[in-house]
């Protein structure tokens, strides 16, 4: 009878455990608003994405714009799985310990050199062409290339994340955020619904009126993208 060969893991399956536990439910990984069931926080990272391609990579916004391509088409699966889906072994490690170390920010680095090493090809292409060369990245760039370009963006800073996280739950007060992505601190943000009109008698009255004042005030946290800190 054979003996089954067993891969042999980097570290011991209890610490791999633990690793898990630690990057899904706290910062700066917080991973549990990734694989929420409605994606969670993908929708906030690709409009984050999108906004730093707009302030770093103009020309390749506009084209993004103009072919009608959506971040969400090509970088949810890089968000979701930190590029191990996409990209060969050696780009994996690298991107791995980077984000293991500084948390999701590194993911905007790398995700916004990828489309820099690809600039000339993405200005001259169509829809059909730009997807083609965003899919097949793992075949076009060299991880030392790729990381060196990720950390050139100096200026590319956790207020910046911040701010777009904020405008994103200003245009979508029904997106529930217990926790940002981009701060120690826990954040709440919560859609709640308008109140019913009262007209009936001054108990009810009074009695509404404080309802009121505490739900707009909720509710205006929330279209703000207001950050309420918890505990």
């Amino acid at each position: 009878m054979h003996a089954h060969h067993v891969p042999q893991s980097y570290v011991p399956e209890t610490t791999v455990f633990w690793m898990m536990v630690s990057l899904l439910q706290f910062h700066p990984h917080s991973m549990r608003r990734v694989y929420a069931p409605d994606l969670g926080a993908v929708p906030i990272f690709t409009h984050q994405l999108m906004g730093l391609v707009a302030h770093y990579l103009p020309d390749v916004h506009k084209k993004l714009v103009v072919t009608g391509v959506n971040p969400t088409f090509f970088a949810t699966q890089w968000f979701i799985t930190v590029f191990a889906y996409s990209q060969d072994f050696r780009m994996v490690v690298r991107v791995w310990d980077s984000f293991l170390l500084e948390g999701w920010k590194v993911v905007f680095r790398v995700a916004l050199a990828m489309l820099e090493s690809q600039r000339k090809e993405l200005l001259r292409c169509d829809f059909e062409g730009i997807m083609k060369c965003i899919s097949s990245l793992s075949e076009r760039v060299q991880p030392e290339d790729i990381m060196k370009r990720a950390f050139a963006w100096r200026n590319l800073s956790t207020r910046m994340l911040q701010r777009l996280e904020g405008e994103f739950l200003a245009a979508h007060p029904e997106v529930v955020v217990l926790e940002s992505m981009h701060s120690s601190a826990p954040a709440l943000a919560l859609h709640v619904a308008p109140l019913p009109s009262i007209t009936t008698s001054a108990g009810a009255g009074a009695g509404a009126g404080a309802g009121a004042g505490v739900g707009v005030g909720v509710g205006a946290a929330a279209a703000a993208g207001v950050g309420v800190g918890v505990g």
